[in-house]
């Protein structure tokens, strides 16, 4: 619950007491409806906190986006498709945190990138696997040089 509803419930319960105190029933009833709609509204924004897939993704620790988009589409994550987006609950996503589910695609992901590592770089070494001593030239810049001179 919110900070500000939870502040509300509070006054509103004071509020009843009061009145059921002082034998005001009619106004106590009043206090409790309102006391339930308040309630009610806060676990309906709950359910309403909507995040992007990117988002439950990062909150979730799994790379891919279409994880989450699947995981919505077989129900294990409450989603709503909103124009060509889908978003998922802020609390279907925290009840997804220890599941077994996840914990499996975290392992696969792991699994995935050392599997890929060694096949991975920033392109200076791949002279050094191809058993290549140097770099060639490229052909622009072999006409560059012809022109230069």
């Amino acid at each position: 619950m919110s900070a500000d509803a939870n502040d509300l419930v509070q006054a509103l319960e004071a509020l009843a007491t009061q009145l059921r105190d002082q034998g005001q029933m009619a106004s106590v009833e009043t206090v409790e409806q309102a006391l339930e709609a308040v309630r009610a509204a806060d676990r309906d924004a709950g359910e309403r906190d909507l995040l992007t897939t990117t988002e439950a993704a990062r909150l979730l620790g799994v790379r891919s986006i279409n994880t989450i988009k699947r995981w919505a589409s077989d129900g294990r994550l409450d989603g709503y498709r909103i124009g060509s987006r889908v978003f998922v609950t802020r609390r279907s996503v925290e009840k997804m945190l220890h599941s077994a589910a996840l914990i499996r695609q975290q392992s696969y992901e792991r699994d995935l990138q050392e599997a890929y590592a060694p096949f991975e770089s920033d392109g200076k070494d791949s002279a050094d696997l191809l058993g290549q001593t140097r770099r060639g030239r490229t052909p622009w810049t072999a006409r560059a040089a012809a022109n230069a001179c």
